[in-house]
């Protein structure tokens, strides 16, 4: 049988094992799986375990910058139901070397719980991104330098 199959099994157990099977896939291939679950199952561990797949699956494979990868962190943040999974999204974001992942990260610095994770991301894809669009990473690095959440960050 395939995992998928086990996806669509009456029996949660069964269901949470899949899923679990799943989290380190070789490519990107589960991730609609992932996110049907995460959307459509009534059941909160099943959510949560597909839902943190997604996210792990994202950030094995987000620095391959594939093309839609913005709209897949945007959707995998939309579904995050805590902080936790935000930080997920967040870390993984930190490996996608665009301005555009940098303005998703950006409103997360108004989260106390969340800055230090998103300064982090931000430094890190600012670190890359910046040769390609300059004026916009020197932008988004002033905000950061204007309140850190860290004297490190100065």
């Amino acid at each position: 049988r395939k995992i998928s199959e086990f996806l669509q099994s009456p029996d949660n157990e069964f269901v949470k094992t899949a899923i679990r099977g799943l989290h380190n896939w070789p490519n990107m291939d589960p991730l609609d799986d992932l996110i049907k679950l995460v959307k459509n199952n009534d059941n909160k561990s099943i959510k949560i375990l597909a839902l943190r797949g997604y996210i792990k699956i994202l950030n094995n494979f987000g620095s391959y910058q594939t093309p839609n990868i913005i709209e897949l962190y945007k959707q995998a943040i939309n579904e995050s139901k805590n902080d936790s999974e935000i930080i997920m999204a967040l870390s993984g974001l930190s490996g996608v070397y665009t301005v555009e992942a940098a303005e998703l990260v950006l409103p997360y610095l108004e989260d106390e719980k969340l800055k230090p994770e998103a300064e982090l991301a931000l430094l890190e894809i600012l670190n890359r991104a910046r040769w390609s669009k300059p004026n916009e990473a020197y932008d988004l690095l002033l905000k950061i330098t204007q309140n850190p959440s860290s004297q490190d960050i100065e």
